[in-house]
């Protein structure tokens, strides 16, 4: 992905402290010009679809990355990567999983359903750097949602 300190970020997670922290280290690494944070999945569906509160967003302009929280009420991660997936718009932004999971199986599971990174909250300037690096050698086509 060419200039990522440039992109449009959504960050998807249902704890204000998590989301606290996540924003914090973009800042500090240079990330947060145009971060969007959503507190469930059904919010960042209705973001991503232009329905709802987004009825009215230019629908030409899709995030570039979404961090996504493994664990929310309701919708779930998994859930939302696998709805992302249908729509030629959405199936091509990088996701980066949050979560406070050690298991190697919702690893695992996240990489098989193409998340670009894995990160084990709390989040670590690392961990972010780490997320960020894989996420310059990923190539996005360019889609967006029929106007």
């Amino acid at each position: 992905m060419e200039n990522i300190r440039n992109a449009r970020v959504l960050l998807v997670e249902d704890s204000p402290f998590d989301a606290e922290i996540v924003l914090r280290q973009l800042q500090k690494a240079g990330y947060a010009r145009d971060v969007l944070w959503v507190q469930s999945g059904e919010e960042a569906l209705d973001y991503l679809l232009g329905m709802g509160h987004y009825a009215d967003r230019d629908r030409r302009v899709n995030p570039e990355v979404i961090f996504l929280d493994l664990f929310l009420p309701k919708m779930g991660g998994f859930e939302l990567l696998q709805l992302l997936k249908v729509y030629d718009w959405t199936k091509s932004i990088p996701v980066i999983m949050l979560t406070n999971s050690h298991e190697e199986m919702d690893m695992i599971d996240s990489l098989s359903q193409g998340v670009v990174s894995y990160i084990v909250k709390p989040l670590s300037q690392e961990g972010l750097q780490n997320a960020l690096a894989a996420l310059e050698h990923f190539q996005t086509p360019k889609h967006h949602l029929p106007v």
